[in-house]
């Protein structure tokens, strides 16, 4: 047991393989309870230990999990974008707290959010379901089937941004990432400054004696580079296992939940 005082805990792909629902639905947590409640249970008895997530999903599908769990630090939601408090149920976006220079380009690109409903975006790419992940606040997400090329996606979202979207994305503060399935816009911050800032302004520290756990590496790096404490389940990236072998960290033999659980053992009790 090492002297860990503060664990990062990234959601999808650790504490759960869940299935995110369409729309506003909720999460579904029945298959995940027995997991959910072993993990409460070793939170519960680290008292000394502050628990917070670092996640990419929305804090509209975090938040049921969070509640599950004894997560009683300030934490990192929307890769970065939202910040959030289990003490005082405070929710707000980040950008306006650490790049106020860019609260013009913010204000544009969350009114093309709330617009992208009138994109009928659906009907433009027949060869394959597209759809947006409307729990999203501060970030405009769209997922598909892989019959449809991210950059096409791309292109035709273009055609509807407005000049100050567009220099943004010259720029780089605003930020186009894209994958085989997914796309997201969203400002030049992310889950590295999310948890910058909460060091700063919530725990007075900098990640030393600190957890993160993750499994993705072009979304977790950030948060393992701000962390003493290095984990993964053993469904993580093979970059991610690797980067963890090198910081002599903690790479478990189950998967999921119970990979999570195997190292909340290794590194708490």
């Amino acid at each position: 047991m090492v002297n860990v005082n503060l664990v990062w805990n990234d959601i999808d792909g650790c504490i759960g393989k869940f299935e995110k629902p369409s729309g506003l639905d909720r999460q579904n947590l029945q298959p995940h309870l027995i997991e959910l409640a072993e993990m409460k249970k070793i939170m519960l008895a680290n008292p000394q230990t502050t628990f917070a997530v670092c996640t990419g999903r929305s804090w509209h599908l975090s938040q049921d999990i969070v509640n599950a769990l004894h997560i009683n630090g300030d934490s990192v939601a929307e890769m970065g974008q939202v910040i959030y408090s289990p003490n005082t149920r405070k929710v707000f976006p980040l950008l306006p707290e650490v790049k106020p220079e860019l609260q013009s380009q913010f204000t544009s690109l969350k009114s093309f959010i709330d617009s992208s409903n009138t994109f009928n975006i659906e009907n433009v790419f027949g060869q394959g379901r597209i759809w947006r992940r409307k729990d999203n606040a501060y970030m405009l997400t769209y997922e598909f089937d892989p019959k449809i090329d991210a950059e096409d996606v791309f292109q035709f979202l273009y055609t509807k941004m407005s000049d100050e979207i567009k220099q943004g994305l010259t720029q780089d503060t605003i930020k186009k990432v894209t994958c085989d399935f997914a796309i997201d816009i969203r400002m030049d911050i992310g889950k590295g400054e999310g948890i910058d800032y909460l060091y700063k302004n919530s725990y007075n520290r900098d990640g030393q004696r600190a957890l993160g756990i993750g499994d993705s590496y072009h979304s977790d790096i950030d948060m393992f580079e701000r962390s003493e404490f290095v984990a993964c389940p053993a469904n993580s990236d093979e970059k991610v296992k690797d980067y963890v072998n090198e910081k002599k960290g903690y790479v478990a033999k189950a998967e999921y939940g119970q990979g999570v659980i195997e190292i909340y053992k290794h590194f708490l009790q």
